[in-house]
């Protein structure tokens, strides 16, 4: 048996959406995000009505069930 002091897992998954109706706001903030070059994080979403919206809109609608692919990524491991 082995003792972990601190673990960091990124969890990657893709979700697919067909033929959805969005607000204009929705939709703007989807844009905004998509020419984000690294995404959007959680502590960044509320700094633009838009982005806030959009973030909310994705939230709400995705989870790792619906998950097209999804994959693990070991940030960092601090062992015993």
């Amino acid at each position: 048996m082995k003792k972990i002091n601190g673990l960091t897992v990124s969890v990657n998954f893709s979700v697919g959406f067909n033929e959805v109706e969005v607000s204009d706001s929705v939709f703007n903030g989807l844009l905004k995000i998509e020419e984000m070059s690294s995404g959007i994080q959680d502590t960044d979403y509320n700094k633009d009505k838009d982005v806030m919206e959009a973030f909310e809109w994705l939230n709400n609608r995705i989870s790792m069930d619906d998950s097209l692919t999804w994959g693990y990524e070991i940030d960092e491991l601090d062992e015993d």
